[in-house]
C-alpha cells in the first residue's frame, strides 16, 4: 500500500515539475497538476495535523506541539514551492531573452 502512494505522488510532483518547465503545454493542464501537486502536500500535513489534534484528547500539550509542527510544515511547504515556482520562471524568462 506505501509503494502504491509512493508512486502516485512521486508521478503527480515530477509531472507538475515537468509540465511547469514546458510552457508549450496549456494552461488548464499546468493549473490542475499544480492543483493536484499542492492537495498531495497538503493532504500529508493534514493528516499530522489531525493527528496532533488527535492527541490533544489525552495529552495536550504533545498534541498542540504536534498539531503546531504539522501546520507550520504544510504552511513552510506551500510558501516554499510558490516561491520556486516563481523563481523557476523568472529565470526561464531571462533566458529567452
Amino acid at each position: 500500500m506505501k509503494l502504491v502512494f509512493e508512486m502516485i505522488i512521486n508521478f503527480i510532483v515530477d509531472a507538475a515539475i515537468e509540465t511547469d518547465k514546458k510552457s508549450e503545454r496549456s494552461k488548464p493542464v499546468r493549473y490542475l497538476l499544480f492543483i493536484l501537486f499542492f492537495l498531495c502536500f497538503a493532504s500529508i500535513f493534514g493528516i499530522v495535523t489531525y493527528m496532533g489534534i488527535s492527541i490533544m484528547e489525552k495529552q495536550f500539550i504533545v498534541g498542540l506541539a504536534i498539531a503546531v509542527l504539522g501546520a507550520a510544515m504544510g504552511l513552510i511547504s506551500i510558501i516554499g514551492s510558490i516561491v520556486e515556482f516563481r523563481r523557476r520562471k523568472k529565470q526561464e524568462n531571462k533566458d529567452d531573452l
